[in-house]
């Protein structure tokens, strides 16, 4: 460590010793000053002219003192200059005397600083570690609740896994709070305890509380800055929905992700997902979901945007159930899938859908028995897609696709459909144009009713057997 400079000798001094120093001093220069004033200019004189009569010393005895005087003032101005640089050089070595020792403060500040940081980082650590404990020890507690026999238990270790969930979430460890969401989910997904093959009526009031804390976590503003899940698989694999299901108005966004694929919907059970918005990457998932008996999926007035997808292939749709999509908006890049079979007076709506911005509907439905795709008023436009191309009809099922249309850019492709003992009706009197130009289809009327080409048509109800040439 660098010492200080040691001051010179009145800088060891104490300021009265100081002043008084100089008063005496300035006492002896006077005396001294006054002797010589009063002796020298005659020792003067007789040193330099040693001759000179009594009248002729008098005559240059005053310029002899002024040289005594001059002498005297070169002498103070000498001193003095010497005491200012002396003053100087103390004030020099005063500032760097401080400077070192606000830096000798300022390192030893530092050292606190760090040593006081060290500390609370130790003090944040150990409590991190008592957290962390006391955590995990909630996540075991309530685990074996959700596996009581006691349903009100198992309700309590639903709600105790969302909030550990939560917890976890507030304390930065996503994997955690994504394992206390597994954990819930997997309870969703288990079998379903069934008496006589009646589902249990207490176990499914624990599921229905299962689903409301989904949704209580899914469908929280953005803006409120209370705890959501965003981000994480809410994964629901052959889940089993024998009862009804709310989820609507939940927000799938920033690579969230609700999998239902394999989900199994029957009686009359209702997965309400109305008003969903899936944005930002987030997906919702129902591929190769069964859907029987009354069973309905509901995504009435629902939004996919800014790539978000919807993905619903290979589903199985009969005895009178169906997904109703009424008013779906997708744009800027979104996609949704909709395919599968469909049967037994089964109905897939997509009534009044808008497409815009690149966005991208296909639906790939193989339908017979009664059943229907109900894609009146659809609009695409701005490069959105409208994608029937695949789909067949027959056994007198129906494809409607009444005022539908494009603007712009937009685009409906009904290439390869295929009709056999079905219909695929047009308002009466809609002409080729009144389509647009990206509508990929022609029309051919038969008593009284539309369709559209080209595609095969298979004796189709007034239809004759053979390929009608308008098609070719």
């Amino acid at each position: 460590m660098p010492t200080e400079p040691r001051p010179q000798f009145l800088g060891r001094l104490s300021p009265n010793a100081r002043g008084w120093i100089i008063v005496v001093g300035v006492i002896v220069y006077v005396v001294i000053g006054g002797l010589l004033l009063l002796f020298m200019p005659d020792q003067l004189l007789s040193h330099w002219f040693p001759d000179l009569e009594d009248r002729e010393r008098a005559a240059f005895l005053g310029s002899a003192a002024q040289v005594v005087l001059f002498g005297l003032g070169g002498v103070i101005a000498v001193v003095g200059v010497g005491l200012s640089l002396a003053r100087h050089a103390e004030e020099l070595l005063a500032a760097e005397v401080d400077r070192k020792r606000a830096a000798l403060q300022s390192q030893v500040h530092g050292f606190e600083r760090e040593k006081e940081d060290r500390r609370r980082a130790e003090i944040r650590e150990q409590r991190d570690i008592e957290i962390e404990r006391e955590l995990r020890g909630r996540f075991v507690s309530a685990v074996e609740l959700m596996a009581s026999s006691d349903t009100m238990k198992r309700t309590a270790g639903l709600y105790s896994s969302a909030a550990l969930a939560d917890d976890w979430q507030a304390f930065r460890r996503n994997e955690d709070a994504q394992a206390c969401i597994d954990v819930i989910c997997y309870y969703l997904r288990s079998p379903l305890p069934r008496n006589e093959g009646i589902p249990d009526a207490p176990e499914v009031a624990v599921r229905r509380s299962g689903y409301a804390i989904l949704r209580s976590r899914l469908n929280v503003p953005v803006s409120s800055g209370s705890c959501r899940w965003s981000g994480f698989l809410i994964n629901l694999r052959d889940a089993p929905l024998v009862f009804n299901v709310d989820l609507s108005d939940v927000l799938l966004d920033a690579n969230t992700v609700v999998d239902l694929s394999g989900a199994i919907l029957e009686g009359q059970a209702t997965l309400n997902m109305d008003r969903a918005s899936v944005r930002d990457g987030g997906s919702l998932r129902l591929d190769g979901a069964t859907i029987l008996g009354a069973s309905s999926i509901s995504l009435i007035d629902s939004e996919l945007r800014d790539e978000g997808s919807l993905t619903a292939s290979d589903l199985t749709i009969s005895e009178s159930a169906g997904i109703t999509a009424s008013g779906l908006k997708i744009s800027n890049a979104a996609r949704a899938i909709l395919g599968g079979s469909m049967s037994d007076d089964s109905k897939l709506v997509l009534y009044g859908a808008r497409l815009s911005d690149s966005a991208v509907l296909k639906v790939a439905s193989a339908m017979s028995n009664r059943s229907s795709l109900m894609a009146n008023r659809i609009v695409a436009s701005d490069s959105g897609i409208v994608d029937l191309s695949g789909t067949t009809a027959n056994g007198e099922a129906h494809l409607r696709l009444s005022d539908s249309g494009v603007e712009g850019d937009g685009a409906i492709w009904t290439e390869h459909v295929t009709l056999s003992h079905g219909d695929l009706e047009y308002v009466e009197g809609m002409q080729e144009n009144d389509l647009g130009k990206n509508v990929r289809t022609r029309l051919v009327r038969s008593e009284n009713r539309v369709v559209f080409g080209p595609g095969t048509i298979v004796g189709a109800a007034g239809l004759a057997d053979e390929e009608d040439p308008l098609l070719d």
